[in-house]
Parts: structure tokens; C-alpha cells; sequence
């Protein structure tokens, strides 16, 4: 990651939807970040030694707070001096207004939108209180984005119920004007939970899936103007020997951080909300101590670990893959000593890219 620091921040945990495989804790503490919060983690940023700093406002669903908070932040973040600042935005769409398209976009936000789809695909799992789909409303912020000429990528959330329909996931995607796509899969976190049997992919799923989602997109489609994550990133690695992508980098607890709307810090941002994993308040102490506290370093004692044991057992991807996610360890085993249950899969994913790059004289 170089000399980068990513700062994940919640502006509030609180949302206005009830997803069903939300991963916010059901005991966290809902509030919103004050200005003397918000001025306390920027002036931090400024005594940090990275030159570059990219901020992920997340959730909760960050677009509560409103247009204000973000002309405060933005604010804050052309006082502090000698440092790089880029911001990046995940909401689920339904409260954009135009005037805070045009101010993320005239501040180079990068937005993602939460979307799992069809209408079909997406209303069964991401749905309001009241039990009603939202696919509509975020289609008219869509909308609203290519009418502003406002750039937009997707994320999506990839369970064993909508997992089999990549390809219609994908192609639905594409239509939206998106400038890019994420793909996540589900872990047994927070509210999710209960859902875990429901939901939870089997790696043998996830390795024809990803495998359809990498032809669709490498040799069907526009793929220099469209990324897919994790799949671009996964290429680049290739190249330069180390991966960009969160779950594969291996940096949680070093180069990337989190705080909550009332200041804690913890060593990543799904983690946040677990009292276990608190490393501080930003009110008090800094993130360099926070990345210096104990939990922060066994964390990463725990997932060294996982990586020489993948180095032993000869894995010619440790480097670009790193034994996998910390959070998913946690939410899947309990602990943080196991690699990724998707190792197997990984890895004929990583060879079957390799060698169609090489076959492609790509690589």
C-alpha cells in the first residue's frame, strides 16, 4: 500500500433501510459524528507521516447526516497541510439529492451505490423497514447521476441466493451507466447473522461464478472501460507482485483504519461496532497509538501467522491473496488464526486469470 493510510469513517451508524444481511451490529450504538469529532480526526491526519490519504465514508448509511457534514469535512480537509486527500463515498442511493451529487462531484468523490440487480434480485434482501424493495429509488438516483454527469460504480452483495444469477446481475449493471463494479460475499456478521445458512456461498459457487463473471467481463465486453472488482484488481497484482483490493491486502490494523460517528477507532471498518476490536477514541488518542494498541497488534501477529502457514504449504499467490480477511476469519471461526474458507477457490481463480493473461500475451 506504499505511503497511503485509508481511513474508513462513519459519519452514522444509523440507516434508513433494514437490509437483511446488514453487518452492523444489533447493539451498536446509533448516533451521528460531531463537528468537534470530525475536526479531532483531520487534525490527527495532519501530524501522520503517509503523504496520501483516502477516506471512505461509510455506515450506516453516510448520506444522513446530510449536505452540511460534508461541506464541514471538505472544509477540514483543505486546512490540513502537506497531505493528499481523496474521498470516497458507499450509500445505498435512496437520499442523494442533487445538490450533494454536485458537491461530491466537485470534490472528485468516488461514488459507490449499493445495487444487487434486477428489481427481482434486489428488492428480496435490500428492503426498508417496512419490509418494501427500494430498486426504483435508487434507480432515479442513478438517473439523476448520468443526468450529472457524476461518476458511479457499483457494489454488490453476492449470497447463495442471488449468486447463481451473475450473469443477469452483471449485464443489469452495465445498463446503469456505472463506471465500474464491486463484488462482495457475504459474512456472517452483525444482523446478517442469523442468516448465515441462508446466505452463505459455497466456494465451489464462488469459483464458477467468479470464473463466469471474468469471461463476461475480459472477453465479452468493454473491459478497459469498465472495471469489476475484485477481478482488475486481481490483474494488477499480477504485475506488480501485491494487491489493492481490501480483503486481499492484508493491511487491516496498519494501513487502513476506522472510526465511528462518536470517535472510536478500531483496526477496520468492519470490525466496528465489536467492543472487542475498539483501539481507542479519537478524542483522546491518536491513530498512530490505536495502531499500536495490543488488539491492533495481535491482529496482525495472528494473520503473519496464517500467512507463513500459507508459505509453507508452498502457495504461489500468499503474496497477492495474504491468507484472506481478518473480519472473515472472525465471523466465520470465531477467531483470527484461519486463512480465507475461499483458499481453494482463490486459487484456481488466480490460475485460471494467469493463464488466460499469458495465453492472451497480457502477461
Amino acid at each position: 500500500m506504499g505511503n497511503k493510510l485509508i481511513i474508513c469513517i462513519n459519519p452514522t451508524e444509523g440507516c434508513n433501510l433494514s437490509c437483511r444481511y446488514c453487518r452492523v451490529p444489533e447493539n451498536v450504538k446509533i448516533g451521528t459524528m460531531s463537528y468537534n469529532i470530525l475536526g479531532k480526526i483531520f487534525e490527527d491526519i495532519e501530524s501522520r507521516n503517509e503523504e496520501e490519504i483516502y477516506v471512505i465514508w461509510y455506515g450506516g448509511e453516510p448520506t444522513l447526516v446530510g449536505e452540511s457534514f460534508y461541506k464541514m469535512a471538505i472544509n477540514l480537509e483543505k486546512e490540513v497541510k502537506g497531505k493528499m486527500i481523496k474521498n470516497g463515498i458507499q450509500t445505498n442511493g435512496t437520499l442523494l439529492t442533487e445538490a450533494l451529487i454536485r458537491l461530491f462531484k466537485a470534490h472528485s468523490f468516488r461514488i459507490g451505490i449499493s445495487l444487487d440487480g434486477t428489481k427481482r434480485i434486489h428488492d428480496e434482501n435490500r428492503i426498508y423497514k417496512d419490509g418494501l424493495g427500494f430498486y426504483e429509488k435508487i434507480m432515479k438516483s442513478i438517473k439523476l447521476l448520468n443526468k450529472l454527469k457524476a461518476n458511479f460504480a457499483t457494489l454488490t452483495l453476492l449470497t447463495n441466493k442471488n449468486i447463481r444469477f451473475i450473469k443477469e446481475i452483471y449485464f443489469a449493471i452495465r445498463k446503469t451507466g456505472a463506471n465500474g463494479a464491486k463484488f462482495e460475499v457475504f459474512c456472517p456478521g452483525g444482523r446478517g447473522k442469523k442468516y448465515k445458512n441462508e446466505f452463505f456461498v459455497k466456494p465451489s459457487e464462488y469459483t464458477t461464478s467468479m470464473l463466469t463473471l471474468y469471461n463476461l467481463w475480459m472477453h465479452k465486453d468493454e473491459r478497459i472501460k469498465f472495471r469489476v472488482d475484485p477481478l482488475d484488481k486481481i490483474i494488477e497484482s499480477f504485475f506488480t507482485g501485491q494487491s489493492r483490493a481490501c480483503e486481499y491486502a492484508g493491511v487491516c490494523g496498519s494501513n487502513f483504519q476506522a472510526i465511528s460517528s462518536n470517535g472510536d477507532i478500531y483496526p477496520c471498518g468492519r470490525f466496528v461496532g465489536i467492543t472487542r476490536f475498539k483501539v481507542g477514541n479519537i478524542s483522546s488518542d491518536s491513530l498512530e497509538g490505536a495502531y499500536n494498541h495490543k488488539v491492533s497488534e495481535f491482529i496482525r501477529k495472528k494473520r503473519k501467522e496464517v500467512k507463513l502457514k500459507c508459505i509453507r504449504k508452498g502457495c504461489k499467490y500468499v503474496d497477492i491473496c495474504n491468507g484472506g480477511c481478518a473480519y472473515e476469519s472472525y465471523t466465520i471461526f470465531g477467531d483470527l488464526e484461519h486463512r480465507t474458507i475461499y483458499c481453494p477457490s482463490r486459487r484456481r481463480i488466480f490460475d485460471y486469470i494467469y493463464r488466460d493473461l499469458k495465453k492472451q500475451r497480457i502477461l
